[in-house]
């Protein structure tokens, strides 16, 4: 399916059915998502197949503090008639009006699964638990140990949050890829600016949240805890 006909079937079948307020993303996909998107994005996303037009859909929880230039993070996938991870078969919907049938079928999707998965983990409170376990398991990833990072200083646990830095970096190191070593840099020096000034480590947060909303296409809303 088309990104436009996901994000216009978003709009005209699902928004109004749904609680709250939610929005469709102006890139990446136009992914569905759930406002306020402050320092986390309720997400809703479109996958395809790669051997035919066939599409998928799945959902999670964005911590917009770590930069990032897609949708990236613990993938939630659709339960449906026993299957694990079921797609819409092809040939995929070419306009609006062809998507009902799927758009109707995802939103009780949404209504059954994805909400009440938002509804536990889309909190800083309730999703941290998600991360420290990540990281604590996962030392070598730099991903997992750069989005501790972002969430300590969110929290104001500056102290944890310069720790973990060094074993982002140590990480970022050890995997070696130009990738990789970019999000140690970019770690440390954020770790060394909050060493000189404790109260920038907020504003760092808020602007690196900038900078995912936007290249994400994701409306501006303002920051709370």
């Amino acid at each position: 399916m088309k990104s436009r006909v996901w994000g216009g079937g978003m709009r005209r079948y699902v928004i109004p059915r749904l609680p709250g307020e939610w929005d469709v993303a102006s890139r990446s996909g136009r992914f569905l998502y759930r406002r306020p998107a402050n320092w986390l994005a309720c997400c809703v996303t479109l996958g395809g197949s790669n051997f035919s037009t066939a599409f998928d859909a799945k959902y999670l929880v964005v911590l917009l503090a770590k930069p990032d230039d897609g949708v990236t993070g613990r993938w939630q996938y659709f339960k449906s008639l026993g299957d694990i991870h079921p797609y819409w078969p092809a040939p995929a919907p070419t306009s609006v009006e062809e998507a009902e049938g799927p758009m109707l079928e995802i939103l009780d999707l949404i209504r059954d699964q994805a909400l009440p998965y938002f509804d536990r983990f889309g909190t800083l409170a309730t999703f941290a638990p998600l991360v420290e376990a990540d990281a604590a398991q996962r030392p070598e990833n730099f991903h997992f140990q750069e989005e501790l990072f972002c969430l300590q200083v969110i929290r104001g646990d500056l102290e944890a949050a310069v720790r973990t830095a060094d074993v982002a970096e140590s990480a970022a190191r050890d995997d070696g890829s130009d990738w990789a070593l970019a999000v140690g840099r970019r770690v440390r020096q954020n770790a060394e600016a909050i060493r000189r000034d404790p109260a920038s480590g907020i504003r760092l947060m808020r602007a690196q949240v900038e900078h995912t909303r936007s290249h994400l296409g994701i409306t501006p809303d303002d920051f709370a805890m």
